[in-house]
């Protein structure tokens, strides 16, 4: 019975976050998803309500404790960064930073130590938290910013290969102009 209600525990957990992630997926991409999309970004925002969901099936998993724990180390850690920032105590470019000293810190109290895969899973909860932290103007901001970034890139690129192109088309012309002279000199 407690193998039934750990798979329809993580059943639960995986569904939510992929709807989540899939209505994120679609906004992004220009996608109107309406009402469905709100609701499914309230229930994926907090992947702590589906943690503990999974808990109460099986309510002494040591999983879906640690998993609980870290959740709540990470939402912590980026809250108090947020008010740090707020209050002007922080630099925005520190956010990150801080919230991951500060998730490494709350992970030593709860004696959970770090792993390569932890640090991966824990990079993906700050980061979806970080963001559900934003408010709206913010996440404008930042893609707005991020598609700057990527017209300046993609304009050096266009700039340098139209350079490259000049300079090809510049030893054709040198290159057609010698088999001319070559040409003409064997005639």
């Amino acid at each position: 019975m407690e193998k039934y209600n750990f798979i329809i525990a993580m059943v639960i957990i995986l569904g939510v976050c992929g709807a989540g992630y899939v209505f994120a997926y679609l906004k992004k991409k220009g996608f109107k998803t309406g009402t469905v999309l709100d609701g499914a970004q309230t229930v994926a925002g907090d992947v702590g309500t589906a943690i503990r969901a999974a808990e109460s099936l099986a309510p002494n998993n040591r999983t879906l404790n640690l998993l609980d724990t870290i959740d709540k180390i990470v939402y912590k850690s980026v809250m108090g960064t947020k008010q740090l920032y707020i209050s002007s105590q922080l630099p925005a470019d520190q956010r990150k930073d801080n919230a991951k000293k500060l998730i490494s810190a709350g992970l030593k109290i709860a004696n959970i130590s770090e792993t390569p895969s932890l640090d991966i899973f824990i990079d993906a909860v700050l980061e979806q938290t970080i963001y559900d932290s934003k408010t709206d103007t913010e996440k404008k901001v930042q893609e707005q910013n991020t598609l700057q970034t990527q017209i300046t890139q993609l304009t050096t690129e266009k700039a340098q290969l139209q350079a490259n192109n000049t300079e090809l088309a510049n030893k054709n012309v040198e290159l057609t102009n010698k088999l001319n002279t070559v040409l003409s000199t064997i005639k």
